[in-house]
């Protein structure tokens, strides 16, 4: 968003929200709906998703996977970065997305995203429920030791 004009001095631009005790301030209208409506549920193939397209606004659900959940979970503390086939870093978000298509209209109008330590949560859950094995956590780790060892 590009500010147009010149700001005028002592005039709050917030006034009309934040003024209002009937608002909810920032957390008002159709963003904090979006995300009140979005679901997620751990299950044995992964996280379960519930979500509304971006373009017609079709409900649906999407798995994100285990062993992509534990890529997105391997990063920070300085490591290179290391992400899922399709998967992507937003820095204005500071975290990782996929965007997948909608069935409906065709469009790329999901995308669930996870900070890394909202990943190792999920994981830890997934691990604590049976759904994760020390075997599976074993080969991503080696995986991911691989990938950071040819981009050094």
């Amino acid at each position: 968003m590009t500010w147009r004009g010149a700001r005028e001095q002592n005039v709050d631009y917030f006034d009309d929200i934040l003024g209002n005790n009937k608002s909810a301030g920032v957390f008002d209208g159709m963003g904090i709906d979006d995300y009140d409506r979005v679901k997620q549920e751990i299950a044995p193939d992964g996280v379960h998703v519930g979500l509304n397209c971006r373009v017609c606004n079709k409900r649906s659900r999407v798995t994100v996977s285990w062993e992509e959940l534990f890529y997105v979970g391997s990063n920070g503390g300085g490591q290179p970065l290391v992400l899922p086939a399709g998967w992507f870093k937003s820095d204005e978000n500071m975290d990782c997305y996929v965007q997948l298509q909608c069935g409906r209209c065709h469009n790329m109008g999901f995308a669930p995203h996870f900070t890394p330590d909202e990943a190792r949560g999920l994981i830890k859950q997934a691990a604590n429920s049976g759904f994760v094995t020390p075997q599976q956590v074993a080969q991503w780790k080696q995986k991911i030791a691989m990938y950071r060892g040819a981009a050094g």
